[in-house]
């Protein structure tokens, strides 16, 4: 395992592991609920990704947008960052033992 690598945010990541990372945004619906659109972009660059989010997240309708990197034939991920009106936010703290409500 490697990590310090401002690549990775510091996460540690199995060596020789390919990464991408994922570009989303968050959507009111006509009805008012927040819709959370499953990744629209996806890029083998973090800063193409960033520079995405960016300016997805100024774009009409666009709530917020994120960038999530993925490790390549893995399941893992984890959330680099998150822009609102083109301003970075600090991203929240999101345990791994959410529930999930379903219809």
């Amino acid at each position: 395992m490697s990590s310090g690598d401002p690549a990775t945010n510091g996460v540690p990541q199995p060596r020789g592991q390919a990464t991408s990372w994922g570009v989303h945004a968050a959507r009111r619906s006509l009805s008012g609920k927040v819709i959370v659109a499953p990744t629209e972009a996806l890029w083998s660059s973090e800063a193409q990704a960033l520079k995405d989010a960016y300016e997805t997240s100024q774009d009409e309708g666009v709530l917020g947008a994120g960038v999530t990197r993925y490790g390549v034939d893995a399941r893992t991920h984890s959330r680099v960052a998150l822009y609102k009106d083109g301003v970075r936010q600090q991203l929240p703290y999101v345990t791994d033992d959410r529930e999930y409500v379903l219809g």
